[in-house]
């Protein structure tokens, strides 16, 4: 940075160059790397639950919701808790009435 005063006389200063705000705004690696941990058996509220027990925060410091959860999984691009179920071969209760050939309500009894 440059100064000019006011008799004319100049001076420099070296000054650090602020972080951009995407890179502040970067979601800690390790919260991350629990999430997608998390996210093989529980859903995103409860993955926020048990991200807020381990004492993990988002780059504000604040806990984690539902909604902030979601957010950062689509931004990361993890899966759902529902999505990995069905790489498993797990499937909704419709689907496995059908491939049954039985009723739903025989499926949930």
């Amino acid at each position: 940075m440059h100064i000019r005063f006011k008799g004319g006389k100049t001076q420099s200063i070296s000054v650090a160059s602020p972080v951009p705000i995407a890179r502040v705004r970067k979601t800690r690696p390790e919260v991350i790397g629990a999430l997608d941990q998390l996210l093989n058996t529980h859903t995103d509220r409860q993955a926020a639950i048990e991200l807020n027990k381990m004492g993990l925060k988002n780059w504000k410091g604040e806990n984690l919701t539902y909604k902030k959860i979601r957010h950062i999984r689509k931004a990361y691009g993890l899966k759902s808790s529902f999505e990995r179920l069905r790489e498993h071969g797990f499937l909704t209760s419709t689907e496995a009435a059908k491939k049954l050939g039985v009723s739903t309500a025989t499926i949930y009894s």
